[in-house]
């Protein structure tokens, strides 16, 4: 999936809660000559709170964006803040069932 992120969060997946309860994201941004790549976990419990953490974050020169995720209308979302207006977001998604 590749989308065009601006410097407001911009949700880039959702999965839905009643089918899935992790997901694991590798996810690269990249603007002009410089790219950032992170790993990406995030788990949705049985009320709806969602947990989410970054690892194995790869900086070529400045860090691109921002992750979060969150719970709305029975999904998962998760969203990229980027830190300019022209960085590509990119991302793999590994789902696992409820």
């Amino acid at each position: 999936m590749l989308f065009r992120s601006t410097t407001s969060t911009t949700v880039v997946d959702s999965w839905e809660t009643s089918g899935y309860r992790s997901a694991k994201y590798l996810v690269q941004m990249k603007d002009g000559n410089d790219i950032e790549t992170l790993e990406v976990l995030v788990n949705v419990d049985g009320n709806n709170n969602v947990y989410i953490t970054e690892y194995a974050d790869v900086i070529s020169n400045a860090q691109l964006g921002t992750t979060d995720a969150d719970y709305n209308g029975g999904n998962v979302r998760l969203k990229v803040t980027a830190t300019g207006n022209s960085v590509a977001v990119k991302l793999h998604r590994t789902l696992i069932e409820a």
